[in-house]
């Protein structure tokens, strides 16, 4: 038998979405103390400032690879074959004795008339081609959305003080606002 009973692919894809959960509510938590810690100061202290982060993530696993070939291929070797034969060649006698093939050409029969030529000419040529592999493995998690709400207990007034000048003045929001 081969392959991972079903209980095992459960445990492994349960524990799989526990680490993407807590990774996400991480990144949140992260994201809602920054966002915290800026604003605290102006709302008049940590306690004045709630924040609530969704972060969306994909969790998908990408990975691709591609080849590219270089048009223009280096040559690597060469090699040139030239054979060239003129007339005729009485073969020679081989092979069994007594046999047809082993008789040698028949007497008085003139082949100086009949002129054979044969050429032959033949180009090996041995190219290196260029490749360029590239292998692309998307990133662990991609940030598809984010989204922050943030509510502030109190508000800001223009406030005249004694020398006549205009600052704004960090004002909580009463029970009934």
């Amino acid at each position: 038998q081969s392959g991972v009973p079903l209980d095992e692919q459960e445990a492994y894809e349960d524990d799989l979405v526990r680490a993407q959960i807590k990774f996400k509510s991480d990144q949140e938590k992260a994201l809602e103390d920054k966002i915290i810690e800026n604003l605290a100061p102006f709302a008049g202290g940590m306690d004045k400032v709630k924040v609530s982060v969704n972060i969306d993530f994909d969790f998908s696993k990408q990975e691709s690879q591609s080849e590219i070939y270089d048009p223009n291929p280096i040559v690597r070797s060469e090699q040139t074959l030239n054979e060239e034969r003129t007339g005729r060649k009485d073969p020679e006698i081989q092979g069994v004795p007594g046999a047809v093939s082993n008789i040698g050409p028949v007497e008085g029969l003139d082949n100086k008339g009949q002129i054979d030529t044969y050429k032959k000419n033949q180009v090996t040529t041995n190219n290196e081609l260029s490749k360029t592999i590239t292998n692309t493995k998307k990133q662990f998690a991609t940030v598809l959305r984010t989204s922050a709400a943030v509510t502030i207990d109190g508000k800001y007034q223009d406030v005249v003080d004694e020398n006549g000048d205009v600052k704004s003045e960090y004002v909580p929001l009463t029970k009934e606002e």
